[in-house]
């Protein structure tokens, strides 16, 4: 009988041991997913108290970044305004519209063509970006998640109607509160998403690059080269159908071609209307402002004098 009780009190502690060892096991293993090891030397004497700082840095799969400067031409056909995205890219791209600001400075970037909108357009939710980046998927890090991204709002202007959805505020260097740049999720009748921004005027980006819009897109997970349309307001500034001119203040400097020098009382010719340089800065208002000049010196004397089949269109935004 006391045999069978020691038998049975060895049983019982093994089956214990056992136990403590499999959650011990268990525990590194699931610890292990929400930790890390770093392997780092530090010369220390007695006596000092030491701070190390321990960053860790993702590659952001399921988003890209888009900067760049958006210009305007009216007077010429225009190539549709295409970029391929794949997770972790971070592009420069300059487009060129022929039409903007008829009911906002917007900027849309989206895999569905302005044309092949289903209306009506509203508002979209973290959980439809959430839906389109399979965040579900296991390998997409909850600190990328579209949850902890769009943690503002906005209202952005679509053909005249405001829609007050999602948006977050891209990173500005040296500006940690910078809010120049913002990006923004609409969504049509289909559920195409409709991503975006606003245009502004030039501002600090990422990089301390100057940029007049700065944005991110979400990526589906695992995508690469994926293909992006960029257009302006899809209803009141139809790309390739643009009617509307406004008028713009547009501000500028006439300079010697040599000394780089800014030249005084000089007859500057804007789309047909002549102003002049007062103060070394010249101003008029106009929609479209192309400028084709050589600065030349005879007897001491500065001149301007055209130059054939050269322009500068000027644009100035908002």
């Amino acid at each position: 009988m006391a045999r069978s009780n020691a038998f049975d009190n060895k049983y019982v502690y093994g089956t214990f041991v056992f136990l403590l060892i499999a959650i011990a096991v268990g525990g590194l293993v699931y610890l292990g997913s929400y930790t890390g090891f770093v392997g780092y030397m530090l010369n220390g004497s007695a006596g000092m108290i030491y701070h190390i700082g321990i960053e860790q840095e993702e590659t952001a799969e399921i988003w890209a970044g888009l900067n760049g400067i958006l210009t305007l031409d009216l007077f010429h056909d225009l190539d549709t305004n295409i970029v391929n995205l794949s997770g972790g890219d971070v592009k420069n791209y300059n487009p060129v519209l022929d039409c903007l600001g008829s009911s906002g400075n917007d900027l849309y970037i989206s895999e569905t063509w302005y044309q092949l909108i289903e209306y009506p357009v509203s508002a979209a939710t973290i959980a439809d970006v959430e839906a389109y980046v399979n965040a579900s998927l296991e390998g997409v890090s909850a600190h990328q998640s579209p949850n902890n991204t769009y943690l503002n709002t906005t209202t952005v202007n679509l053909g005249g109607d405001n829609i007050s959805t999602i948006a977050t505020y891209t990173k500005q260097k040296n500006l940690p509160n910078g809010t120049d740049f913002n990006a923004w999720v609409l969504k049509d009748a289909a559920g195409n998403l409709l991503f975006g921004t606003d245009i502004n005027t030039l501002a600090i980006g990422y990089d301390g690059g100057l940029y007049n819009f700065q944005t991110m897109i979400p990526i589906p997970y695992g995508s690469i080269n994926r293909t992006y349309y960029i257009y302006g307001d899809p209803i009141t500034d139809p790309f390739g159908n643009c009617t509307a001119v406004f008028l713009v203040k547009v501000f500028g400097m006439v300079t010697d071609e040599t000394t780089g020098a800014p030249l005084e009382n000089v007859i500057v010719n804007i789309s047909g209307e002549f102003t002049t340089t007062s103060d070394i800065q010249f101003m008029h208002e106009k929609g479209i402002t192309s400028l084709s000049a050589r600065s030349t010196i005879t007897n001491n004397t500065r001149t301007l004098s055209p130059l054939p089949q050269t322009s500068l269109s000027i644009i100035t935004f908002p």
